[in-house]
């Protein structure tokens, strides 16, 4: 059973941790909570693209069998796909989730290929598609949008 100057110097310690942390806290997310936090809400980024550099062949997708790199241009984002086995066979369209890219389909791109048109997308804000500024750009009517 602990005695009483143990349950005092527990107190003690316990005080001494919660006031490190709350000073952790103070220094480091109260200057980002008064200088970028204020900034954010004023400044409007709606409207603005983050365009990719094309610059870049991706050649080394054809040479390990995961196709040939595409763009296709919507209303107001450029979305980047891979595009894998002939034409003449049934799509199979793969769409990733978050926080992923085209890349996590490597595999059936390769595997389906020998039956299958197999197109592995970079959604929208991921990879190397465009990646539109605002919360806005990313509700769910815009990107059911994205046609």
């Amino acid at each position: 059973m602990p005695t009483a100057k143990a349950n005092w110097a527990i107190g003690i310690a316990v005080q001494c941790v919660t006031w490190f942390l709350s000073s952790l806290v103070t220094v480091f997310l109260l200057p980002f909570l008064v200088v970028f936090w204020p900034w954010s809400v004023v400044t409007d980024y709606t409207g603005t693209v983050k365009k990719k550099k094309r610059t870049s062949s991706k050649g080394w997708l054809a040479s390990r069998g995961l196709g040939k790199s595409h763009f296709v241009q919507l209303k107001d984002v450029s979305i980047h796909y891979i595009e894998n086995g002939s034409t003449s066979r049934p799509l199979m369209l793969c769409l990733h989730g978050f926080p992923e890219f085209w890349y996590s389909w490597r595999h059936q791109l390769k595997e389906f290929a020998s039956t299958h048109r197999v197109v592995a997308v970079d959604m929208r804000g991921y990879g190397d598609s465009d990646k539109p500024n605002g919360r806005d750009a990313y509700k769910m009517d815009r990107l059911v949008d994205d046609d």
